[in-house]
């Protein structure tokens, strides 16, 4: 039955581009897998006859990607404690760093996970094995100058 109000039927085709959203997905990716060189050879001529759509496109995806990472940043600064474990500070989630306290665990650098996982379970796994500190002290800690009160942290850590 034909939907009389827009609104209506755009609500039913989300509700069920939702309900479907995994087989999509699936047969999306075995299209793809299956016609790969086609694809590559559309995109390159896409690129060829229109450069301004897709400079566009691109600068979308930059902006829609720094967005997301710093959501994410945010919200694992936030989950552990907000502030820097030497010094105290509490301040934007830029100013931190994840500092790995045994380089011989270290699988990953956190923002490396970030930008090419974006899947929280992996970035929090990542960062338990590491104290969150600002970026001053954390430059201090890998130079050797760190103050009393930050090594005294850290050695209670270790």
């Amino acid at each position: 039955m034909p939907y009389k109000d827009i609104a209506d039927k755009r609500s039913a085709g989300r509700r069920w581009a939702k309900k479907h959203k995994a087989s999509l997905a699936e047969k999306a990716r075995r299209y793809y897998l299956a016609n790969k060189e086609k694809k590559k050879k559309q995109r390159k001529e896409r690129k060829k006859t229109h450069p301004e759509a897709y400079e566009r496109a691109k600068k979308r995806d930059v902006v829609a990607l720094k967005i997301v990472k710093r959501a994410l940043k945010s919200r694992l600064v936030e989950h552990f404690g907000g502030k820097c474990i030497c010094c105290g500070i509490e301040d934007d989630p830029c100013i931190y760093d994840f500092h790995h306290r045994d380089p011989a665990q270290k699988d990953s650098e956190i923002a490396n996970l970030i930008t090419r996982t974006r899947d929280w379970d992996v970035v929090v796994k990542e960062a338990q094995k590491c104290d969150l500190v600002c970026s001053n002290c954390h430059r201090k800690i890998h130079f050797g100058t760190l103050t009393e009160r930050g090594r005294k942290y850290l050695e209670e850590t270790s």
